[in-house]
């Protein structure tokens, strides 16, 4: 585990479940899983998305990552601290938007 990563921020908290219409497709890299290992990782309520089915977009419940373990989140100031280890535009671009929103934004962890 810990080479393909999509970050889902939580756009908006709800008593049962928290919605996620934000999410960033990070760039192949097999060092980040280990710098997000060190932080403590909260497990999440339900999540609603928009999640990528074959060639469309579906909202539905996402609870489990690819391989099968619940949800898990990091605030984005914990987030930002980590560092890719493979300097792609598309990480260089996510990382910089962690560091500019609030730090107690939810970030989930979906791994694939």
């Amino acid at each position: 585990m810990g080479i393909y990563l999509k970050l889902l921020q939580i756009d908006y908290e709800l008593a049962e479940r928290w919605e996620s219409y934000t999410i960033f497709h990070c760039d192949k890299d097999y060092y980040l899983f280990d710098q997000i290992k060190k932080h403590e990782q909260h497990f999440t309520v339900d999540i609603f998305g928009f999640w990528e089915d074959g060639d469309r977009y579906k909202h539905s419940r996402i609870t489990k990552n690819g391989y099968g373990e619940r949800l898990t989140f990091l605030f984005a100031s914990d987030l930002a601290t980590c560092r890719p280890h493979f300097k792609s535009h598309m990480n260089i671009a996510i990382w910089a938007y962690l560091r500019l929103i609030q730090r107690n934004t939810r970030i989930v962890l979906y791994w694939h």
